[in-house]
């Protein structure tokens, strides 16, 4: 069975190359949005829901930039809630070296296991970082949430890791209709989370990095080194699906975890809150 989360390189040679002129790393996401068939309130109360995923899908490009004046940035364009917002590289370098707030300790804590950091306090320096540094405050409600779930995604998963990143630009867009219930901020989280994941691994294959990727505190990991580029294996999807999670709390609050979960691998999803969810997945051909 095959996720709905869809990776695509651009610039795609004879070889399968995923570098522009420049040695840049460029390639494009998408995942799909979902309906609720049965149990959409009672889900969260622990009942069984039944979902499906849509075939109308939220798109991400991510591009290493190439112009001098862009070097110093990380860009991020989102039209659909008209949002262009740009970091200061240097400032996000200095936010990814800070430790990361974990539940039990750093040293139990790396990507793989989101629900170790502390949701709460990593989302409130996340926040703090923002106001302290460009104009959060002027935002729209919609348009902090996206920017402070980018950014609680990104310092969670690059926070850990110890590979080199570039100012890139970020583009996402979608064919979903906002607040419609065909799950638009669970596409959008998933599309996101799945391209920082993707992002890692295609650095990694770059600088043919093949032992722990952790940062000297954080729990060792070498999950990403012989990944596929051309797809998730069943420990990314659980990743990205948990990581995702992380971000719909962002913006519902607590949510069931089942949007997240159908956008992520796609097809009739039987879901149980809390449940193992692996056992309880569909696939329609």
């Amino acid at each position: 069975m095959t996720s709905c989360i869809d990776s695509q390189f651009l610039n795609v040679s004879p070889s399968g190359d995923y570098l522009n002129k420049s040695n840049g790393i460029v390639f494009t996401i998408s995942a799909p949005g979902k309906i609720i068939l049965h149990g959409e309130h009672s889900v969260v109360h622990g009942k069984l829901a039944l979902a499906a995923s849509l075939g109308l899908r939220t798109s991400l490009t991510l591009r290493e930039n190439e112009s001098c004046d862009d070097i110093n940035a990380i860009q991020l364009h989102f039209p659909d809630i008209n949002l262009h917002y740009s970091f200061n590289f240097k400032e996000i370098q200095n936010l990814l070296s800070k430790p990361l707030p974990s539940l039990s300790g750093t040293e139990f804590f790396n990507l793989e296991h989101p629900d170790q950091i502390d949701h709460e306090l990593h989302q409130q320096n996340v926040e703090g970082f923002l106001l302290e540094t460009g104009p959060y405050q002027d935002l729209t409600k919609v348009q902090k949430n996206a920017l402070l779930t980018f950014l609680y995604i990104f310092i969670g998963i690059y926070g850990t890791l110890n590979i080199d990143i570039r100012p890139f630009h970020l583009s996402i867009s979608s064919q979903l209709t906002l607040g419609a219930g065909t799950g638009s901020s669970a596409s959008f989280v998933v599309c996101l989370t799945a391209s920082l994941i993707h992002y890692a691994k295609l650095g990694i294959k770059r600088k043919s990095l093949n032992e722990n990727l952790s940062k000297m505190k954080y729990l060792p990991t070498t999950l990403l080194i012989e990944s596929s580029l051309v797809g998730f294996s069943d420990d990314e999807l659980r990743i990205i699906s948990d990581w995702s999670l992380n971000g719909e709390k962002i913006h519902h609050g607590n949510p069931s975890g089942v949007d997240n979960f159908v956008c992520t691998y796609g097809s009739l999803v039987a879901f149980v809150k809390g449940a193992n969810q692996k056992r309880n997945r569909y696939c329609i051909q």
